[in-house]
């Protein structure tokens, strides 16, 4: 699985559908459908197994969905359409998945200019283990959390050894992984000697792993937007295919409060934890949410993972995911930050071709 969010692992896939726009545009642009992984997966029969999919392109005009292309998809490969000017958004379901998902660029669809084709980025999410770091994107408190997580660390994806946590200030906001050009701020060492794999995890599923550690921005007089970069460093041995990770991003350190009114209590309505966990997303550690919420300045949220996640259960009991998300949100709640248990739930509506 992949970071934040909030990709597509589609495996296999090749257009066999009809293109339901005329077949070219020379005053126009394009999409760019990027069905492809960045890097080289390992090729195995697990990670390549095949899973058909279909895909619907709709334009915006006027906030109305027109229905501009669709296919079916049977082989991997990137898909160019050639588009007009406009603002699109796409719809994709894996063939005998009830779920459809909606990839709208978060919220501003993906705009087409003339000449130009617009990438779709489908496939963030990429086979076996991610390792990497998040943190909330405002501060105002004395200590901003970093979260640390190794996703998918088992079977033939292998372990995860982790070494030292390094911190940096990327100055330059280049988001370079090169940590020579950037000013070292702490070293984390607590977690140096784990072995995150499917017999050592702290999370729902085997060879998922977190741990928070606090940076205070005071000690190194951080205000404004600051840009960080984290290094997790590997320490297998020579014959471990792993490397050292590196994730970049941006905290805004405040000394403000949020804006609020007598008896005003801020929240969140709707937000999924690490029981949310699928091809396209999945969410921070309970833990981490709470320190993750009162560092923002909110008093309260709602855990809503999706009904089709929580009901994925590993045991014999349909509601035992459910039940173990319940008794974590009963522990992590205080006086001084709530959590509410709830539920995104999923209505499914048959597809009915034309």
């Amino acid at each position: 699985m992949s970071e934040n969010y909030l990709g597509l692992c589609l495996a296999g896939m090749v257009i066999t559908g009809i293109l339901l726009t005329p077949a070219a545009y020379a005053e126009g642009g394009g999409l760019m459908l990027d069905l492809t992984p960045e890097v080289t997966a390992q090729t195995t029969d697990a990670a390549m197994e095949f899973q058909p999919t279909y895909i619907k392109v709709v334009k915006i005009i006027d906030r109305t969905e027109v229905t501009f292309w669709e296919s079916d998809i049977t082989e991997q490969e990137d898909i160019s359409i050639p588009a007009p000017a406009g603002k699109y958004k796409l719809y994709v379901q894996l063939h005998g998945h009830r779920t459809i998902w909606e990839l709208d660029n978060e919220g501003r669809g993906y705009e087409v200019s003339p000449s130009n084709s617009t990438v779709v980025p489908t496939w963030v999410n990429t086979y076996c283990k991610d390792v990497f770091a998040d943190a909330p994107w405002r501060v105002q408190s004395d200590k901003i959390p970093i979260l640390v997580m190794v996703k998918d660390a088992y079977g033939i994806c292998g372990d995860y050894d982790l070494g030292n946590v390094e911190i940096y200030l990327d100055v330059a906001c280049d988001e370079d992984d090169n940590e020579a050009d950037d000013t070292l701020l702490e070293t984390e060492t607590k977690w140096r000697g784990v072995t995150v794999d499917e017999s050592f995890y702290n999370l729902y599923e085997p060879g998922d792993w977190y741990g928070i550690t606090y940076l205070d921005p005071s000690e190194h007089d951080l205000r404004g937007d600051v840009c960080f970069h984290i290094v997790i460093r590997e320490i297998g041995e020579w014959l471990d295919p792993d490397w050292s990770a590196h994730s970049h991003f941006n905290v805004t350190i405040v000394s403000d409060t949020l804006p609020t009114l007598t008896d005003w209590h801020a929240g969140d309505t709707h937000y999924h934890s690490s029981y949310t966990d699928n091809l396209v997303e999945f969410g921070f550690p309970v833990e981490a949410t709470v320190e993750a919420g009162k560092s923002i300045g909110l008093d309260w949220n709602v855990i809503t993972d999706h009904s089709f996640d929580v009901g994925d259960t590993k045991t014999a009991d349909p509601n035992h995911k459910w039940n173990v998300l319940k008794s974590e949100v009963s522990a992590y709640t205080s006086e001084s930050y709530k959590l509410i248990h709830g539920e995104e739930v999923s209505c499914y509506v048959e597809r009915v071709n034309t």
